[in-house]
């Protein structure tokens, strides 16, 4: 049995753990076992929605290799790139931007009107980027801000788009002073064949502060900074 088929095992153990037996101290075990396991960041994905690079301002971001460290003057410009790169540092893992085909306004209130209006709406933006590799990965970092109470629907589409089925996500969240809101409870709905691991909320005003906090959190999960 080669690496890859250990940890997708022992995903497949988490699954069973945690709708058998709800026993979340085991399974977080195992879970963090699954993940010291790795090597380097090939089977980790960090998957992530920002402002920033989905306004018509911010064209020109090459959001796949160096996402952009720029907190800008609107409360969630930039925080989401900040997170990413210290989960990169830290785990290594492929970096994947959700960009959306119609961008958002550079205005922050009108952004925030337009998401409270998609979200009435249940709406799915149509996304500009897509994967063809993502049975590839055994992890996923999900990446966010907090949108009107959960996640952007931008990232409810890109949930909807693939097979999450035994993947380990990690939700990773920016937020004003709501937390995750009610976004958990959205990812394991349209995730309900995952694994769905420990998260982080981080307060956008101390996200440029946030990185030994994020990298905590990812070292109680199983990473270490050699990984990558």
């Amino acid at each position: 049995m080669n690496k890859k088929q250990m940890i997708q095992l022992s995903l497949i153990i988490i699954l069973l753990l945690t709708s058998c037996k709800g026993n979340k101290e085991e399974a977080s075990i195992i879970n963090k076992e699954a993940i010291s396991s790795l090597e380097n960041g090939e089977n980790i994905l960090i998957a992530y929605f920002s402002k920033a690079e989905n306004s018509s301002s911010e064209e020109g971001i090459d959001a796949l290799t160096s996402p952009s460290a720029t907190t800008g003057g609107n409360p969630m410009d930039g925080n989401v790139q900040l997170l990413v790169q210290t989960a990169k540092e830290m785990t290594g893992g492929q970096v994947f931007s959700i960009k959306t085909v119609e961008k958002y306004p550079v205005s922050y209130e009108e952004t925030s009107n337009q998401a409270r209006e998609e979200q009435k709406n249940g709406s799915r933006p149509e996304l500009a980027s897509h994967l063809d590799n993502m049975d590839n990965y055994d992890i996923v970092i999900l990446v966010y801000p907090n949108w009107w109470g959960t996640l952007p629907q931008a990232v409810f589409t890109f949930l909807e788009e693939y097979d999450f089925s035994g993947k380990t996500v990690l939700p990773l969240c920016t937020h004003e002073g709501s937390g995750v809101g009610n976004s958990i409870k959205d990812i394991t709905s349209l995730c309900p064949n995952s694994v769905l691991s420990k998260e982080l909320a981080v307060k956008g005003s101390s996200t440029a502060q946030s990185q030994e906090q994020v990298k905590e959190w990812l070292a109680d999960l199983g990473f270490t900074e050699e990984v990558n």
